[in-house]
């Protein structure tokens, strides 16, 4: 039996061109510590190549979706990341779909 919820639609976000941070600003901290694990990077590494939900990005990661959801909370909370979309599963579950917020994060050294 077909499903009444859409299952994955195509992600429409926009791109920001550029993050700056400054080195001694706390956004700055947040960005190194969300990005200071192979899983993370490998994490943005999918949804840089297409948005997708926390159980695809564990499953193409080879990590557990419980793994995957605390390395997506840390990216979106350092702005790396967001929450595009939501998708609904065959059961009616609504699934956050992640891609990139932005396209480069730059770190800006005030002397």
């Amino acid at each position: 039996m077909a499903s009444a919820f859409p299952h994955c639609p195509s992600v429409s976000h926009t791109l920001e061109e550029r993050m700056t941070v400054d080195l001694g600003d706390g956004s700055a901290g947040r960005v190194f510590e969300a990005l200071a694990s192979e899983t993370a990077r490998s994490i943005l590494e999918r949804i840089l190549a297409d948005p997708a939900t926390a159980s695809e990005i564990a499953a193409s990661v080879d990590t557990s979706i419980q793994n995957a959801g605390y390395h997506l909370s840390q990216l979106e909370d350092a702005g790396v990341i967001t929450e595009a979309d939501v998708w609904y599963s065959a059961r009616g579950r609504e699934m956050s779909v992640y891609a990139p917020r932005v396209r480069e994060v730059v770190v800006r050294v005030r002397t």
